[in-house]
């Protein structure tokens, strides 16, 4: 495992570097955190020379996309898990991004929370996740910018993705509209476990309502997230009936929900 931090004095990244360089075929694992163009330290061009990496963590790593996804792509044949946590992707980014990540078919989890998605950004991801079918666990929290459309086409793009285990798309723009495709997409998952709709203001309790149905089918089900999603009273009954088959769950969040009631509740 090797960790790079963009605050080290920059000799001590060059150091990093050194050693990466004489052993890359060894490195597995690589956690990178606060790189930035203005920052003191640059990224070590060695880590383009490993081929075998199996998880890349990144956080707070900014305008770095283009050595970054050449890493990717070079462990493409062997990388299982990527987290760009707090990241910033911009379009152009993205390109670069999907393009490496479509190359990635034994991807299994990848985490993009917090990297100001937009709209276009998500639909070119969808395009790439299509040759992801190991996939188990998509994590988009905190993307207000990302919306239905864009939301949609990656749950429609993860199908096939028969063992998906985890779906956060917490504050993510996301209204009643994406319901319908959520309903449908779901069932290809039968051992989902990890559900995250908070945070969606716009998604209201109809969308719940129809959301349940399909998620009572969901019999892994172990955390349901529904904060500050509008729901109401009338919303309830569904997900008390599809709570009932959930005989794994361990926790179901619906705070800051003020129009449940007492006896909903």
């Amino acid at each position: 495992r090797v960790e790079i931090d963009g605050n080290r004095h920059p000799s001590e990244c060059r150091t990093v570097g050194t050693v990466i360089q004489y052993h890359s075929d060894a490195v597995r694992r690589i956690s990178v955190q606060e790189f930035s163009p203005a920052g003191s330290c640059q990224l070590p061009t060695s880590l383009q020379q490993c081929s075998a990496i199996v998880a890349l963590d990144l956080l707070f790593c900014h305008g770095q996309w283009a050595a970054l996804s050449a890493v990717i792509e070079r462990s493409s044949s062997t990388l299982q898990s990527v987290s760009a946590s707090h990241c910033a992707v911009t379009d152009s980014d993205m390109t670069l991004l999907a393009s490496s990540l479509a190359a990635c078919h034994g991807l299994r989890s990848l985490d993009l929370s917090g990297a100001g998605l937009s709209s276009h950004s998500g639909r070119i991801l969808a395009n790439a996740m299509t040759t992801c079918t190991e996939l188990t666990a998509l994590h988009l929290a905190d993307n207000p910018e990302l919306g239905d459309e864009a939301a949609a086409m990656l749950v429609h793009a993860l199908t096939n993705c028969t063992s998906m285990s985890s779906l956060i798309l917490m504050r993510c723009g996301l209204s009643a509209s994406i319901a319908p495709v959520l309903s449908t997409d779901i069932q290809h998952w039968p051992q989902l476990g990890v559900v995250a709709l908070g945070r969606n203001p716009q998604l209201g309790g109809e969308a719940l309502s129809q959301l349940c149905v399909p998620l009572a089918d969901c019999t892994m089900i172990t955390s349901v997230t529904l904060d500050d999603c509008v729901l109401s009273a009338q919303s309830l009954p569904a997900l008390s009936m599809a709570v009932r088959h959930w005989s794994l769950l361990e926790r179901v969040i619906l705070d800051e929900n003020p129009g449940l009631g007492d006896e909903a509740v």
